[in-house]
């Protein structure tokens, strides 16, 4: 149950609550102002069916507050059915993209003095209708620095602000996908904290690379995104990805991504 409809339920139950006490008072107690004989023989001449007039009314309002608040949850309930269904038939026709092949390339390399790094990313349309506005983009992040959940939560709210004038579009098609490839330096500042001596005395970091892609589906204005973090533990200081070499990166294991 949402917080709306809690809400409204609490309002109900208040109303009927009222109602409740509002019949005890005319039923058992009766009508103000019955304190003589004479009052209570002119009021048991105004009775109905052995209740007063304003008896009869609270009955009526009481009635009226219940069919209302029935007639209410099930026009509820058949609009959640609808959306229901009109989100099942969306998802099964919408496109939805894939993040494939995360892989390092040459000239890649981990160095004290700063890295470079060239990544190649595969994304595939999984769904039943083309993908517009298809961005592709990655973000490092060395382990150890103390703001990882921060650089985390502003990657993923600059792919889901990409403008939709921007980018292309991918269709449902097996030979049809996005090979992006994107380099960029890291500063030797960015990476220091994440540097840790081995006992063997190598040096090495760890390093957690956020990839994500956004896009617009038919019919709904808003971006949707797939996002993934990937990493790479004990990385020794020096490495480097020769020329024609690749170096596949596997998911994060304890880390979940995105799909919307």
């Amino acid at each position: 149950m949402s917080s709306e409809d809690r809400k409204l339920a609490g309002s109900a139950i208040v109303v009927l609550a009222v109602i409740a006490l509002e019949l005890a008072w005319f039923v058992v107690i009766g009508p103000p102002g019955n304190s003589t004989n004479h009052a209570a023989k002119k009021e048991a001449e105004n009775l109905f069916l052995g209740l007063s007039a304003e008896a009869w009314t609270a009955i009526f309002t009481g009635v009226l507050t219940i069919s209302t608040i029935g007639l209410w949850v099930t026009t509820r309930t058949a609009s959640l059915a609808a959306e229901k269904a009109a989100n099942a038939a969306i998802a099964g026709q919408r496109a939805w993209l894939a993040i494939r092949d995360v892989k390092l390339l040459h000239p890649t390399s981990f160095k004290e003095e700063g890295a470079t790094l060239r990544l190649q990313i595969t994304t595939r349309n999984f769904g039943q209708s083309p993908a517009t506005s298809t961005y592709v983009d990655a973000a490092s992040v060395y382990l150890g620095a103390g703001n990882e959940a921060k650089v985390r939560e502003e990657f993923v709210k600059k792919m889901r602000a990409h403008p939709a004038m921007l980018g292309h579009a991918i269709f449902p098609d097996e030979d049809d996908f996005i090979e992006q490839t994107l380099t960029w330096s890291d500063a030797p500042e960015k990476i220091k904290p994440s540097i840790k001596t081995q006992p063997t005395g190598q040096k090495t970091i760890n390093l957690s690379i956020l990839v994500a892609v956004s896009y617009r589906i038919a019919g709904i204005p808003e971006p949707r995104i797939t996002y993934q973090p990937y990493s790479m533990l004990n990385i020794p200081i020096g490495m480097t990805v020769l020329k024609g070499e690749s170096y596949e990166i596997p998911v994060e294991p304890f880390l979940a991504g995105i799909t919307d």
